[in-house]
């Protein structure tokens, strides 16, 4: 196996290894467990006009609120939800949601529909696994774009420019010994 071919199998097996963990492996993911009447709070900061997208789902209907600081506050003290930026009630809930300003901003996730726990599905950040897999496309592409230049060059025939001296067989005159007899050419022998 030449150098090209171990170098191409390298970035495959990155390419690839990008595109599993991209695709399957989601760090930003995870299980929220509510018991009936019960809420969650995750944070972000966020910069103005920075979006970012959030998907949570369910069996059964589950409650989501999105709120800056204030809004959070004001749900905290008297339970009032009339200040987030987004409520929305469902089993599958995908929110894009783009910062007005720099702060903190605070997801909400709540049980208030159903009478048993609750297992809900938070995903976030779901934008940097896409460039993960597609990263590892391109390298995996690219590594088979070498894998196919070297067997291209593997199979080209080797120019013959002169004969072996002893059998008369086509050599190359850069070979240190004939491939038909074995006898020593000149070459590019040390």
């Amino acid at each position: 196996m030449n150098s090209r071919k171990v170098v191409s199998l390298i970035i495959f097996i990155g390419g690839f290894t990008l595109i599993l963990f991209g695709g399957i492996y989601n760090p930003y993911s995870q299980p929220v467990s509510l018991a009936p009447g019960n809420y969650v709070a995750y944070s972000f900061h966020m910069k103005a006009n920075e979006t970012r997208e959030f998907v949570f789902e369910y069996l059964d209907v589950f409650t989501i609120y999105i709120a800056n600081e204030t809004g959070y506050q004001a749900a905290m003290e008297d339970g009032n939800f009339t200040a987030c930026y987004y409520t929305a009630s469902g089993k599958y809930i995908a929110i894009k949601f783009t910062a007005p300003k720099d702060g903190d901003y605070y997801v909400l996730i709540a049980n208030f529909n159903t009478k048993g726990d609750a297992e809900i599905t938070f995903s976030y950040g779901r934008k940097e696994m896409e460039n993960l897999i597609i990263l590892g496309s391109l390298l995996s592409v690219l590594s088979l774009a070498l894998l196919l230049l070297s067997i291209r060059r593997d199979k080209e025939r080797p120019k013959y420019d002169s004969r072996c001296p002893y059998c008369g067989a086509p050599i190359n005159s850069s070979w240190n010994y004939c491939p038909r007899c074995r006898y020593p050419l000149g070459g590019d022998r040390q």
